[in-house]
């Protein structure tokens, strides 16, 4: 499956998913700020799994906000 290229604003994710709300909420509230938002779905990229360690605080996880090609970093 090819996706369309599409600009994100990431933010990595330390640990266990029991806590990736903190995450989704820091990164929303930047996007909100900066007036960045764009149409689309909301990614995750795992990048260390359950499958790569047993320890949870190892977990490493992107979280990918569609945000407008024109926003410039701050």
């Amino acid at each position: 499956m090819k996706l369309p290229a599409v600009s994100f604003a990431v933010a990595t994710h330390w640990g266990s998913f029991a806590d990736i709300d903190t995450t989704y909420g820091a990164l929303g509230a930047y996007v909100t700020e900066q007036a960045l938002g764009a149409e689309g779905p909301i990614r995750e990229n795992y990048i260390v799994t359950a499958a790569d360690t047993s320890d949870l605080r190892q977990l490493r996880t992107e979280v990918c906000w569609p945000v407008t090609p024109t926003g410039a970093p701050q």
